[in-house]
């Protein structure tokens, strides 16, 4: 326990240091010329003193114990509780990822092995939540249609289980990156974040969806949301293919940048790219909550107080 104003604390002791000196007022000698005139008051002075020490009371002992309750409640007792690190304002972070069936294509090199478009992601994207340590991150997943997969939350051991848990084709078969941003701007934008940011992976163009990308990222723009881009895969003549001149587009209306990825260490440096662009959060000073304690001794003054009225009034009944 200590006291925020512990400087009230030498107060304490004024009660008895005006009872001090009121009875060395009261114990003073007469003066001279009273003693001219009155001789025998010389002869009385010292069974006077004697009176006046026998009559000096002492400060009663509920009255001391209030003023000395009263004393310790002004100077603001608290309890310090353990220290918590402040973090500055959090960054929420969107990442939406194209689960159409292109993805699953198996023209990524990982370890010597080839693995699909989307078995690459699983690998670097789950690295990189790993990485964001103190963010609010969320996964939005989309094919024909948008789906808010894992709502924004700072459990991102959740969401790094459910990311990996992603299949082709669980949300329809076509792409509707127009959907995808619109949906990860109606849940961005609802919550009060430092930065915002969405990260959109995809291996197709829009084919599917209600909302128009660039449109879309325009009103991104207007929320003040960050989307990076990253277009996955090697190039070809799918009418499908890639559309990276929408993403590139979109990134630079939001003030974001675009990654082509068309391989696997592409893709790694691509979200290695992103650490460096949305660095992790850092922690803030250390604080110690205070809880006040103040009451309990106002509330034993305000007892002692009570008590000793009640027991003086029937005393003398």
């Amino acid at each position: 326990m200590t006291f925020v104003w512990w400087w009230i604390l030498l107060a304490w002791p004024l009660p008895w240091l005006v009872l001090r000196w009121r009875s060395q007022t009261a114990q003073a000698s007469p003066p001279a010329s009273q003693l001219l005139y009155y001789p025998q008051l010389t002869l009385a002075q010292p069974e006077t003193v004697t009176a006046n020490r026998t009559r000096r009371k002492p400060l009663p002992l509920p009255l001391a114990l209030v003023w000395t309750l009263l004393v310790v409640a002004a100077a603001r007792p608290v309890m310090e509780g353990e220290p918590i690190p402040l973090q500055q304002q959090a960054r929420s972070m969107m990442l939406a990822v194209d689960l159409s069936p292109s993805m699953g294509e198996d023209d990524m090199i990982v370890n010597g092995y080839r693995v699909s478009r989307l078995q690459a992601v699983h690998r670097v994207v789950e690295q990189f939540i790993e990485r964001r340590k103190r963010d609010r991150m969320g996964l939005i997943v989309f094919g024909r249609q948008a789906y808010l997969h894992v709502p924004l939350t700072f459990d991102l051991e959740t969401l790094r289980t459910l990311l990996l848990e992603t299949r082709i084709g669980l949300a329809g078969d076509r792409t509707a990156i127009g959907d995808a941003i619109g949906l990860a701007i109606k849940k961005l934008s609802a919550l009060p974040a430092q930065r915002r940011v969405l990260v959109l992976l995809t291996d197709g163009a829009n084919t599917a969806g209600t909302v128009d990308p660039l449109e879309a990222a325009r009103q991104a723009a207007q929320a003040g949301i960050v989307i990076h881009t990253v277009g996955i895969g090697t190039p070809d003549v799918r009418d499908d293919a890639a559309d990276l001149d929408t993403l590139e587009q979109i990134a630079r209306v939001t003030g974001g940048t675009f990654f082509n990825a068309r391989s696997a260490p592409e893709l790694e440096m691509a979200y290695a790219a992103l650490d460096m662009l949305e660095p992790v959060t850092e922690e803030g000073p250390i604080v110690r909550p205070l809880q006040p304690l103040h009451h309990w001794p106002l509330l034993a003054a305000w007892l002692i107080w009570l008590g000793s009225s009640l027991y003086r009034r029937f005393a003398h009944a």
